[in-house]
């Protein structure tokens, strides 16, 4: 056998196996990857791919083929629904491509391909491309950002919606923007040391919802279904890959109940009674929701702790402190 021959046959073996390794090597690289992300650690490129609404029910599905480029964030306990925040007439997704875990040249060793962006979705127009804001354009030449969390949407003196941003540097130091979501300006905002978190001024939407499910145990009941609330109690989503309710189910029927953290559901109302109602549509039945529904004393009208059955003594016993 020639020498020439020889290298074709060679050839004509290795190329599948590169091939071979190639695709396993991009396999594990994303097995890798979801085991980050589940571990509450990560986020990466989420981009509204479908959605669908339903009365005062808004599901979404989150694409993640694409883009598996993925920085750490600095608070290890953050979760999924925290890259999400849902106003009144506002959704708003971080949407992120970062290749180095730190920024301390940011604005300045910037690759063309790596984007921080914050994409806002209008909710009376959905079917509308969402505004995308790039925070790394706007705070470029601001220091050593390593991480930045979207707050939770706050209603300013004018009635409009206003999202906090909290960014944080490489020594775990943080200072505040607030984005007007209808006007898309950013302003400096420096908080009161003894109390970072409360922007005087602004009010939380709906704020009767805010401490809802500090004074309750609704968290733990749908925690039984696989399911995680956000602090705002409106927004959904999966926290194991199945879950076991109907309605999740047919949000999403080609994925024969196996869900990601990814898909969510964010319920579009602003009172208690509407939001329970809701609630009751992710159980077998109501009773299974009120069933041992405890208030606890600082959320009750009568300042002791209660233990109802129904959404009418629920509602009887319950007050927002």
């Amino acid at each position: 056998m020639t020498k020439k021959i020889q290298i074709v046959i060679a050839g004509i073996v290795a190329i599948p196996l590169i091939i071979f390794l190639w695709h396993q090597y991009k396999v594990d690289l994303v097995k890798q990857t979801e085991t980050k992300y589940q571990l509450g650690m990560y986020t990466g490129t989420r981009k509204l791919d479908t959605f669908r609404q339903e009365e005062n029910l808004l599901s979404t599905v989150w694409d993640l083929k694409d883009d598996k480029m993925l920085y750490d964030a600095l608070e290890n306990d953050i979760t999924p629904g925290e890259y999400t925040s849902l106003g009144k007439n506002y959704l708003v997704r971080q949407n992120i491509k970062i290749k180095n875990e730190g920024l301390a040249a940011l604005g300045y060793s910037r690759d063309t391909d790596e984007y921080w962006k914050l994409n806002i979705y209008d909710l009376n127009k959905m079917d509308k491309q969402p505004y995308t804001l790039d925070i790394l354009k706007e705070i470029e030449g601001g220091g050593d950002i390593v991480s930045t969390i979207p707050g939770v949407i706050l209603i300013n003196r004018e009635r409009q919606e206003v999202l906090p941003i909290i960014l944080y540097t490489s020594k775990k130091e943080k200072y505040y923007k607030l984005l007007n979501l209808e006007t898309k300006e950013i302003e400096e905002y420096i908080p009161k040391k003894e109390n970072s978190d409360i922007i005087p001024g602004y009010e939380f939407y709906p704020s009767e919802l805010y401490s809802l499910l500090y004074g309750t145990n609704l968290s733990e009941k749908f925690e039984t279904l696989g399911l995680k609330i956000s602090k705002s109690g409106r927004m959904l989503y999966p926290t194991s890959e199945k879950v076991s309710n109907k309605y999740f189910k047919s949000l999403f029927p080609d994925n024969n109940g196996k869900l990601t953290e990814d898909n969510q559901v964010f319920i579009l109302v602003d009172t208690i009674p509407k939001l329970l109602t809701n609630y009751e549509r992710f159980f077998e039945s109501p009773k299974e929701l009120y069933n041992d529904l405890v208030i606890e004393a600082d959320h009750s009208t009568d300042g002791r702790e209660h233990t109802v059955q129904s959404k009418e003594e629920f509602l009887q016993y319950y007050q927002a402190p």
